[in-house]
């Protein structure tokens, strides 16, 4: 089941200091700074040049990890150890740590190697050396110079009150940028411990729900029952052998529960058995039917599936109203034949109890294995190293709490590390009816976007393999033309991309710091790309439409001349074939979605949900399925 909930999210992130400080002074209290500002002052007295990563320790990390993966990878005498090798760059690696004036650049670069979906990445011996990386990037960043950082610092803070104050509440973008910006900045500095609590805080909602309805988990998880099961055994000396049908369906029932999310898995059938007995020379001829109930309690509890947990199965539990008839006795002698007949008249209600402990016995035993089976499945992909994806990536896994009622199923999901923003406040949404809501915090893609793309510089011939990553496939939109010239662009590595939700519009920028095309053709300069979508309403489905252009704007100084010109209406047919005059217009196929196709076909009975509404406000989206 829980794999049906990654599914839809294909294609799987209270009152405090800070809270307080974003509200004015009191009225009348002039000399009275804001909290905010206080906090950013405690902040600037939280300042420890000796609390910065130090060089000479990232570098011994470094280069403890780089020789454990060589140990792991033997590349003298294992082939694929070397093309590992030469896939990850390791000769630049091992030249950067010879060299001694080295930039965190020449490290970040690296690194993005090793943050990409390739089955092996996830591994120990690469995920250290990605990590030891990082820690070098941060400490030729920030502790090279300590004196610089620590100014660098003290004006980042003094500056945030500053631009704040230009964005209202309701611009929430801007001041998540701003205030997420200071965040990382003291992160990777190891500096503020307690002004990054109060920012984490203040930004500590879940920033995605799930929403599934009764009628939807009962149409996913239920399915019909028809089971033809040889009888061959023994009651009270007779031995039986014959034939035993069992039809019903397995309903899913949803249980009121505040803490985590419970439900019921429940069998109503009927059973119905053709049976020849056989006792010294007596044959019985009987039938068995009985109405069956079986049920079993499933919990969705703390210790590992979507951001850690685990479905745990109760006992299993069996009513019966089982009976018996005796159609015939036969025997050539009728005088065993009337005494055959009189013993099964005493001893058949002792043998009808003992067909009904078995029944409900093997009833039990059927139910029990074939939910442990699916259970076990379904824990082994999501539990341990179910996610590698999100390992190979350095995506934290999102934490999660839920609850049922009895008319729905809500998962509440955080996607954000440690140093990153979730989403200051609940969705604002009304809640709508349909059969799956699902409501996602703008947070959500910047936080993927910063890990997985910031600071990546994508080449053309690098993009299929790219697309093919995480799509499973290179989309039309993205294939490269054979006779082009090569290009490349590289991404800022603070919010790379973002999503705007406001004013009922979706809008997407794509932040670029530099872009080639060809060995004569650069702009080392910022370019915003933008792209709004309006949601409309197309025969009771919901289609993204295009508001205008794609913008690309340069930022800063105006570039001037032919190649500026050029780059950028290179730039503009790109990004005006990713940014579609319409999205969602198209019917996904299952063949393009694999994680869909093998959901369908677990769960052949999930019914093909059309998206037919889309809101915004305030930073979250809320999709509707019927």
């Amino acid at each position: 089941m829980q794999q049906f909930f990654r599914s839809c999210l294909a294609i799987a992130f209270i009152p405090t200091a800070v809270g307080a400080a974003l509200k004015a002074a009191e009225p009348g209290v002039d000399d009275q700074k804001s909290a905010w500002t206080m906090s950013l002052q405690e902040g600037i007295k939280e300042l420890d040049a000796g609390q910065l990563p130090q060089i000479d320790a990232a570098r011994q990390k470094l280069v403890s990890a780089v020789n454990g993966l060589e140990q792991f990878l033997r590349p003298e005498s294992n082939v694929e150890g070397a093309k590992w090798l030469e896939f990850l760059h390791w000769p630049k690696l091992k030249e950067a740590l010879q060299k001694e004036d080295v930039s965190a650049a020449d490290f970040q670069a690296i690194e993005l190697r090793f943050r990409q979906n390739y089955p092996g990445l996830e591994l120990a011996p690469f995920t250290q050396v990605r990590s030891a990386l990082g820690e070098m990037s941060h400490a030729l960043r920030f502790g090279k110079n300590a004196d610089q950082t620590m100014e660098l610092l003290k004006r980042r803070l003094e500056e945030l009150d500053q631009h704040l104050a230009k964005h209202p509440l309701e611009e929430e973008l801007e001041r998540s940028r701003d205030i997420g910006l200071l965040q990382s900045y003291l992160h990777d500095s190891r500096q503020a411990p307690n002004l990054r609590a109060r920012i984490a805080n203040e930004h500590s909602q879940a920033n995605m729900q799930v929403i599934v309805h009764q009628k939807l988990a009962s149409q996913v998880i239920g399915r019909p029952v028809h089971e033809v099961t040889p009888v061959n055994e023994e009651i009270l000396g007779t031995k039986i052998s014959g034939c035993s049908l069992m039809t019903g369906q397995v309903e899913c029932r949803l249980i009121p529960n505040a803490q985590h999310p419970q439900f019921e898995l429940v069998l109503n059938g009927d059973f119905s058995s053709n049976n020849v007995g056989y006792n010294r020379g007596v044959k019985l001829n009987t039938r068995g039917m009985a109405q069956v109930q079986a049920r079993r309690m499933i919990n969705v509890t703390q210790s590992g599936l979507l951001g850690g947990e685990r479905l745990m199965a109760g006992p299993v539990c069996v009513d019966t109203d089982f009976c018996t008839v005796i159609d015939s006795i036969s025997h050539r002698s009728q005088l065993i034949r009337n005494l055959a007949v009189k013993s099964a008249a005493k001893t058949k209600p002792k043998a009808d109890r003992i067909g009904e402990q078995r029944l409900q016995n093997r009833l039990a035993d059927q139910f029990s294995k074939q939910i442990d089976q699916q259970l076990a499945e379904t824990n082994g992909q999501l539990t341990g190293n179910s996610f590698p994806i999100l390992t190979r990536l350095d995506l934290s896994r999102p934490s999660n709490q839920g609850y049922t009622t009895s008319d729905k199923m809500v998962f509440s999901l955080n996607h954000a590390r440690p140093y990153q923003l979730s989403a200051p406040s609940a969705c604002p949404i009304p809640e709508p009816d349909g059969d799956l809501v699902v409501r996602v915090h703008q947070s959500v893609l910047m936080n993927y976007g910063d890990t997985i793309l910031g600071g990546r510089q994508i080449k053309s011939e690098e993009l299929p393999a790219l697309a093919k990553q995480f799509l499973g496939r290179v989309p039309e939109e993205l294939a490269r033309p054979e006779d082009e010239r090569p290009w490349s662009i590289t991404l800022a590595n603070y919010h790379p991309v973002e999503l705007e939700l406001r004013n009922g519009l979706i809008t997407i920028t794509v932040r670029i710091t530099r872009m080639d095309r060809g060995e004569e053709q650069s702009l080392d300069q910022s370019l915003v790309v933008r792209a709004a979508y309006a949601p409309t309403t197309v025969e009771g489905r919901t289609e993204l439409v295009r508001q205008g252009d794609v913008k690309i704007d340069l930022v800063g100084r105006q570039a001037r001349g032919t190649r500026a010109v050029t780059l950028q209406a290179f730039l503009q047919g790109k990004f005006d074939k990713l940014f579609r005059e319409k999205l969602l217009d198209k019917v996904a196929d299952q063949k393009d979605s694999p994680l869909m196709g093998s959901v369908k076909e677990r769960f052949p009975n999930i019914p093909d949900l059309k998206l037919s509404d889309l809101k915004m406000d305030r930073g979250w989206l809320q999709a509707v399925w019927r």
